[in-house]
């Protein structure tokens, strides 16, 4: 169960074949329908544990994905296969692809089985399986109940930490000791293997090279470097109550090994001159970049003169409204003198209004009294005591 690196190709000469579901299934692949490295190590896996199983065994293949490892565990000889995962899509590429009459495909929750259900099995497989719970010594615990007097538990853990996998499906990192430590309280006899990638050349039977050649060959390796136990790809343990005896080296590997590093390097070209283009368009963004730090520098000073402006104006504005308030309130002052200037002046027009009327009474009575005197001297009377002088003169 861990992620393909590329899409899941048909099955050599098989039309039939079809891609395995997607949606849901993140972490599945068929490798039996592909070609490549990715293949090589899921496949090498069921092969360990193939080798592992006794013939005439009844076996559990716990987690089996698209069951292309349960139809490479019938090669073990078992007298039966009951293999679950618990996606029903896989389950059914698996039925169609995968078809053998001693597999049982079933959806299950691998933490829900018991014996009183599924009974016990002479070996169990949990491949690349435990690493997805948050608590994987639970579902050793289920293995262990489901084990059959003499039974083999094979079980592998990808070493994460070495791949330098940010895998969001793998829920912890445990180191070889803490795993091994799991099993050792659980299993009198352990036997652990490390898985290598490994790259070579191997001499082969002109008779293996044709088509219809066995798909596993026996051989000898040479080994010529060291590989820290540490630094393995990953770890595979096999578990009894009793004594087990110990596989010799197993491998998978690609025959096509110059097209496969021919692809590689063309691989190589492609991510070399992609990272020569992106370096190209790294420069020319880091020119504009460059570009738009200088005009955001002049900006900033731009920006720095204007605010120190808009502070000048701000005084100006600041003493102008001074100056305003100060002439506002003499213009109140001076409106309220105008008004009383006004009033008085109403006041002298209304006065004067009065005198002039008084004026106009005055010489209507002067002329009254003016006619009247001169009606009375042109009398006989007054004429005749003015001649005698008792009267004075005009």
């Amino acid at each position: 169960m861990t992620s393909p690196d590329s899409p899941d190709q048909p099955r050599a000469n098989d039309d039939s074949a079809e891609a395995p579901p997607s949606g849901e299934i993140l972490e599945r692949l068929d490798a039996l329908a592909r070609h490549d490295h990715q293949a090589a190590q899921h496949l090498v896996r069921y092969d360990w544990a193939a080798g592992c199983i006794p013939a005439g065994a009844r076996v559990l293949d716990c987690a089996c994905g698209l069951g292309y490892g349960s139809e490479l565990l019938v090669g073990a000889n078992p007298k039966h296969i009951l293999a679950i995962d618990a996606s029903e899509d896989a389950l059914a590429y698996a039925r169609r692809e995968h078809a053998n009459p001693l597999i049982e495909y079933r959806c299950a929750d691998a933490l829900s089985l018991d014996a009183a259900t599924v009974g016990t099995f002479d070996a169990i497989v949990s491949l690349e399986t435990i690493e997805h719970l948050a608590d994987p010594q639970r579902l050793l615990d289920v293995f262990r109940s489901l084990l059959a007097p003499g039974g083999v538990l094979l079980v592998s853990v990808p070493n994460d930490t070495k791949l330098e996998a940010e895998n969001p499906h793998h829920l912890w990192r445990a180191p070889f000791e803490e795993v091994h430590a799991w099993l050792t309280s659980r299993f009198a006899h352990v036997v652990a293997c490390a898985q290598v990638h490994i790259v070579g050349s191997a001499v082969w039977a002109r008779s293996l090279l044709t088509p219809t050649s066995p798909s596993v060959a026996d051989g000898v390796a040479r080994r010529v470097d060291h590989v820290a136990l540490d630094d393995a790809a990953g770890y595979l343990f096999a578990c009894s109550a009793e004594p087990i005896e110990s596989r010799g080296p197993v491998s998978s590997q690609l025959v096509s090994g110059f097209d496969y590093v021919r692809g590689l390097e063309r691989a190589l070209d492609t991510n070399w001159a992609e990272s020569q283009r992106l370096l190209k368009n790294w420069e020319q963004n880091r020119d504009t970049i460059k570009a738009l730090e200088q005009t955001r520098e002049e900006q900033r000073g731009r920006l720095e003169s204007s605010m120190a402006n808009a502070a000048r104006l701000e005084g100006l504005l600041a003493e102008a409204r001074e100056r305003l308030e100060s002439t506002k309130s003499r213009t109140e002052h001076d409106e309220g003198v105008i008004a009383e200037l006004r009033a008085s002046v109403e006041a002298l027009t209304d006065g004067l209004e009065d005198a002039r009327a008084e004026v106009r009474t005055l010489e209507t009575a002067n002329t009254a009294l003016k006619s009247r005197s001169d009606a009375i001297r042109n009398k006989p009377l007054y004429r005749l005591l003015s001649s005698l002088g008792l009267l004075p003169r005009r």
